[in-house]
C-alpha cells in the first residue's frame, strides 16, 4: 500500500529561512569592514547582482568608486585601499578610473595642487612623503604625528609673528614735527616781534607805560587792533612766552 504523500511544513521552511536572513543581516556589516580592511572597496548600497564576481584585488578601483568626491577625499580612499605611497601621477589615475569628472587638460598637476593644499591644513588626513610621494597620517607612529602637530603649531605662530612684525612696519612713520619759534616756550634765542606786526604792536603798547597793568580792550584801542578777542589770543601768547606778563586780574604788562 503505498504512504499518503507527506504534506510541506511552510511555517517550518520560513522560519529556518527567516533565522538564515537574520544571520545574514547580522554578518554582512562585519564582513563589510573585513573587505574594506583587505584593499577592497565596498559601495556604500551593497553589490548590484553580480556585480563583482570574484575577490576584489588590493588596490582595485571599482566603477563609480570616486563619484561626487573631491580630489583629497579620493586620494584619501585610494590610499587607503592600496597601503602603500603613491605618486600624484598613480593617484590622477585612480581617480579617473574610479569615474571622477574633470575637464582638466593637466589632471595630474591639479591634483597635486589639490593635495599640496590639503596637505597644509592642520590635521590633514594626507601628508607628502619624500620623493615626491603621498601617504597617510595614519601610518605614521604616534610618536611621529605629534612631533609634526607640534612643529605645525610652532610655525603658524612664526607665520603670526610674521605678519605682525611685516604690519608695523609697513606702518609710515610720522613725520617729526618741525620745531618753530612760535611754539617754544621760553626760548632765549627767541626773536622779537617786529612793531608792524600784531603782536608787535602789543608789545610795543605794553611796553609805552611799563608801570601800567593794561587790559585786553586798552591795548586794542592803544595798538588800534579792531577784535579785543585778537588781543587776547595774541597777549596770552606773549605771556606764555615769557615776553610780557599776564597778572592775576587778568591785565598784562611789561615782564
Amino acid at each position: 500500500m503505498d504512504e499518503a504523500p507527506r504534506m510541506i511544513d511552510y511555517i517550518a521552511m520560513l522560519a529556518a529561512m527567516e533565522a538564515e536572513y537574520a544571520a545574514l543581516g547580522a554578518a554582512i556589516p562585519t564582513v563589510r569592514v573585513l573587505a574594506s580592511l583587505s584593499g577592497g572597496l565596498v559601495p556604500e548600497g551593497g553589490f548590484a547582482p553580480a556585480q563583482h564576481n570574484g575577490p576584489i584585488a588590493r588596490g582595485e578601483v571599482l566603477p563609480g568608486a570616486f563619484h561626487g568626491r573631491s580630489i583629497p577625499a579620493g586620494a584619501v580612499l585610494f590610499l587607503q585601499m592600496v597601503r602603500e605611497k603613491q605618486k600624484s601621477g598613480e593617484i590622477a589615475a585612480a581617480l579617473l578610473r574610479g569615474g571622477y569628472q574633470t575637464n582638466s587638460n593637466d589632471f595630474n598637476n591639479q591634483v597635486h595642487a589639490a593635495l599640496d593644499r590639503a596637505a597644509k591644513k592642520d590635521g590633514a588626513e594626507i601628508i607628502k612623503m619624500a620623493g615626491a610621494y603621498w601617504g597617510l597620517r595614519e601610518w605614521l607612529s604616534p610618536n611621529v604625528r605629534a612631533s609634526m602637530a607640534a612643529k605645525g603649531a610652532t610655525s603658524t605662530k612664526k607665520v603670526k609673528r610674521t605678519k605682525k612684525r611685516n604690519k608695523v612696519s609697513t606702518t609710515p612713520h610720522p613725520e617729526p614735527a618741525k620745531a618753530t619759534a612760535t611754539v617754544i616756550a621760553a626760548d632765549t634765542s627767541y626773536k622779537q616781534p617786529e612793531g608792524s606786526s600784531t603782536e608787535g604792536r602789543i608789545l610795543s603798547a605794553v611796553r609805552s607805560r611799563p608801570t601800567k597793568e593794561w587790559t585786553a580792550q586798552e591795548i586794542a584801542d592803544a595798538a588800534s587792533i579792531p577784535r579785543v578777542q585778537t588781543v587776547h589770543f595774541l597777549a596770552g601768547k606773549l605771556a606764555h612766552r615769557e615776553i610780557i606778563r599776564k597778572t592775576g586780574s587778568g591785565t598784562f604788562t611789561v615782564q
